[in-house]
């Protein structure tokens, strides 16, 4: 049995082409993907690691709430019908105050509940949050009782809510 022999005989020019064609080959061929594939995951680190870095802020003011370091809300010293025609007052909402009615009980357990029915017609959400803002989350012992909200032809509100204050 005699072997096959090629004997081929390739030109210097010719050897440095196919050189050049497996070196491409190589960059391009697995370099160029795994660089790809190392952007790839720098971009993930780096997005998971501001993700974490958020995370951490929103636990750490979690934290300060919950242990009462947070902004606190300033108790009422004063009736509630008074306070609700002040806050809307400062808020500019007179104009939008469709009616604002006092009513006082007494619970089970003979505490004074301070009620306050208020009514507004057309006013726009942001006026409305800033309302509710102003009444609930500045003032803990006032809460809204019962709330109706409906959109108006103009695209604002007609609101009718019900204020409590137990005191």
């Amino acid at each position: 049995m005699s072997v096959l022999s090629l004997d081929i005989s390739i030109s210097r020019p010719v050897k440095i082409l196919i050189g050049v064609f497996f070196v491409l080959l190589l960059v391009f061929g697995i370099g160029m993907p795994m660089v790809n594939a190392q952007r790839a995951i720098r971009e993930e680190t780096q997005s998971a690691r501001i993700e974490y870095l958020e995370a951490l802020s929103l636990a750490r003011d979690y934290q300060s709430l919950k242990q009462g370091k947070g902004k606190k809300s300033v108790v009422l010293n004063e009736r509630l019908f008074p306070y609700v025609e002040r806050i809307t007052s400062r808020l500019k909402l007179a104009r939008r105050i469709d009616y604002v009615r006092p009513e006082n009980r007494t619970d089970d357990e003979g505490r004074i509940v301070e009620v306050v029915h208020v009514a507004f017609k057309g006013i726009t959400l942001d006026e409305f949050v800033r309302f509710l803002y102003e009444i609930e989350v500045q003032k803990k012992e006032i809460y809204v009782k019962t709330i109706t909200i409906k959109k108006d032809d103009k695209k604002n509100l007609n609101t009718q809510m019900t204020l409590q204050k137990v005191g």
